[in-house]
């Protein structure tokens, strides 16, 4: 009887040291011995958006931009990936579905210095559904599910609705061109002075107060500049953009600066489109004449001088003919 159980013992000893050296042998590469990790992939959820400071998206040549008036966002790198590591482990997307990776920066905006991009709230849409970007980080990945073909990076601010697609990388169609680039809306140096004549229909008193029906003009211009934000003003698309006018002058003889009736200038583009000039400042105190011109324009023509009637001080009805005098204003670089 205990030889038996001596036999039963060693066999089952046996069995033992076998299943433990199985379990290594099974682990190892080829049958080696060496034991090798295997990664374990969890499926990420489809339509879910997943905090990924490790995921690498592509860099973008140029970035995608949506600017505000005190915060700018941009998409600076995009592209698709098979998986992504997380805090929790590798993810990867579920079956049918697909994965992009995003990367986002501070940009450009109306009021300098600008706030964090974090500040405009963004939120990933996927067909209608929002998930807010987790502030503090920068980098993020969707799992887009089958068949969706909207995933949009949408941003509401300031009564405009601006977006970009993580699928293609289309701009939105309301999106402020303006702000698409940097650099935009500096002022635009086009700094000059000179004189031009005034004929009226009915004479005047001149500044010496004689009667006199020619008069002379010394004019000062001093920069343009590009602005989307004016106040509570916006251009009538966001296609557009206001372009303010420095620009004052005096008569002869006289020391106070006098501001240009919105009527006398105009700006002109190369193709022949004209637009009137505006006062754009909302105080009847004030005067800030610009024009509401195209995003896009590069360049253009400040075009002063004309006929035009006009009312005395006394209520004197009158013709004025103003000498014509043109500045060129290079806009680069231009929007789009």
């Amino acid at each position: 009887m205990r030889q038996w159980s001596l036999v039963a013992a060693v066999l089952l000893g046996t069995v033992l040291v076998g299943a433990v050296i199985g379990t290594a042998i099974g682990k190892g590469a080829g049958g080696g011995g060496t034991s090798t990790p295997t990664a374990v992939f969890r499926p990420a959820v489809t339509g879910e958006l997943i905090t990924a400071p490790g995921a690498s998206p592509k860099k973008l040549d140029k970035p995608l931009a949506l600017g505000s008036r005190s915060a700018g966002l941009a998409v600076v790198a995009l592209s698709p990936v098979d998986r992504v590591k997380t805090e929790d482990g590798v993810r990867r997307p579920p079956e049918g579905s697909r994965m992009v990776a995003f990367k986002v920066a501070d940009w450009t905006c109306e009021d300098t210095p600008c706030e964090s991009w974090d500040t405009l709230d963004p939120q990933v849409s996927i067909d209608g559904t929002t998930s807010s970007l987790e502030s503090g980080q920068n980098t993020y990945v969707v799992v887009v599910p089958p068949g969706t073909d909207e995933v949009d990076l949408v941003v509401d601010a300031d009564e405009f609705s601006q977006s970009v697609s993580l699928l293609d990388g289309e701009l939105g169609a309301d999106n402020i061109l303006l702000f698409g680039k940097r650099g935009l809306t500096k002022p635009i140096d086009v700094r000059q002075s000179f004189r031009i004549g005034e004929r009226t229909s009915t004479p005047l008193l001149g500044p010496d107060g004689q009667p006199t029906d020619t008069f002379f003009r010394t004019v000062n211009v001093g920069d343009v500049q590009r602005q989307f934000f004016l106040d509570d003003q916006t251009p009538s698309d966001p296609a557009r953009t206001f372009l303010t006018l420095s620009i004052a002058y005096t008569y002869d003889g006289q020391q106070q600066a006098s501001a240009f009736d919105p009527s006398e200038i105009k700006f002109v583009l190369g193709d022949g489109r004209t637009f009137p000039a505006k006062d754009l400042d909302p105080s009847p105190e004030k005067a800030l004449l610009g024009f509401e011109i195209p995003a896009k324009a590069k360049r253009g023509t400040i075009v002063i001088g004309g006929t035009f009637e006009k009312t005395s001080t006394t209520g004197v009805a009158y013709s004025s003919t103003l000498g014509t005098k043109e500045i060129e204003v290079d806009l680069k670089p231009a929007a789009g």
